[in-house]
């Protein structure tokens, strides 16, 4: 796995949620999301904005909670099973 890719692809996971959460301050890779307040409707929201900036579609099989617990382990599912580089 390019680590290159991968925090390439967390980088654009957390310009996304800096966009819904202005005011938590300093994201990290491995903030979790639970600590930030993301729910359930933080992350359709999220999902469909990376759809769109990174042109393609979830799997439903993909949009398990376990996925999305920070931007890291997202980072990485996308850039395993998608081949996504987030550049």
């Amino acid at each position: 796995m390019s680590e290159q890719s991968v925090a390439a692809l967390e980088a654009v996971i957390l310009e996304k949620l800096a966009l819904q959460l202005p005011d938590k301050g300093p994201l990290g890779a491995q903030t979790p999301f639970a600590s930030l307040g993301v729910d359930s409707i933080g992350v359709v929201i999220l999902v469909a904005e990376l759809e769109s900036e990174l042109d393609f579609v979830f799997d439903p099989a993909d949009l398990d909670m376990t996925h999305f617990t920070h931007a890291g382990r997202l980072a990485s599912l996308l850039h395993s099973k998608y081949q996504l580089t987030g550049e």
